[in-house]
């Protein structure tokens, strides 16, 4: 069975259950009207010729394959969603980026969850889905206290593209300026190489997959071993 890892206006985001070999995920196109998953197809497609495997520590999902509503495949991937999920719809499938394991996960709760919060997220299903997104360009805004705001602030907390600011970052000691080296020669060369203005690209931080070769991994002491990925594009 599938279960939804992620969504967003182009629709929902879908993996199989945790400890399946199925290490895909599928992007649906259940969403908001006016963008194309085929034309995600065609530019990751392109996308992956031009840049792989040019770029030091790297890694684009492989874009496995485009799915129209008409394709015969639904005959048997219908039934591995859940109701009301069961429709036939365009679909894109790619290699699913690993999410960070337990230990990892709970060392970034442990560090930045509000106390009141971190039982339910160390046991919450949907934030097993961790990946950390790197904002190199955004500090955090102090937190406000009831003496400046006059009243409790609710502090929600997700793991799901957990946000790692560039203070944190480097409050860490992880390497702000290769991280910014990747990301900068990454948009050049997807501008450059392969035409495509890169807009709403997402990198993100995450465990290395199995056939990455040692040579692109970026070892660190809080988050183990990472990789930068490049989550796929989005329509413009």
């Amino acid at each position: 069975m599938y279960r939804r890892i992620g969504s967003g206006f182009c629709g929902t985001v879908w993996a199989a259950d945790q400890g399946s070999s199925d290490t895909t995920a599928i992007k649906r196109e259940d969403g908001g009207p006016g963008r194309s998953l085929h034309n995600d197809y065609t530019m990751h497609k392109e996308i992956l010729y031009h840049l792989v495997p040019s770029i030091p520590h790297l890694r684009i999902p492989v874009c496995h394959q485009y799915l129209s509503r008409q394709d015969p495949l639904w005959d048997e991937l219908t039934l591995k969603f859940p109701q009301p999920f069961q429709v036939p719809c365009n679909s894109l499938i790619t290699e699913r980026i690993p999410p960070f394991p337990q230990e990892v996960r709970e060392r970034i709760i442990d560090e930045y969850c509000p106390n009141e919060l971190k039982a339910s997220i160390k046991s919450s299903e949907p934030d097993r889905d961790c990946l950390v997104r790197p904002y190199l360009g955004r500090r955090r805004l102090p937190p406000r206290t009831s003496e400046t705001s006059g009243k409790t602030r609710f502090q929600p907390f997700s793991l799901r593209n957990y946000p790692l600011h560039i203070d944190r970052i480097e409050d860490l000691g992880l390497d702000s300026t290769l991280y910014a080296k990747i990301m900068a020669h990454t948009l050049a060369n997807i501008y450059w190489k392969a035409n495509i203005d890169a807009n709403d690209i997402e990198f993100v931080l995450a465990s290395p997959s199995s056939n990455a070769p040692s040579s692109d991994i970026i070892r660190s002491k809080f988050l183990g071993v990472k990789l930068g990925q490049s989550q796929p594009i989005e329509a413009a």
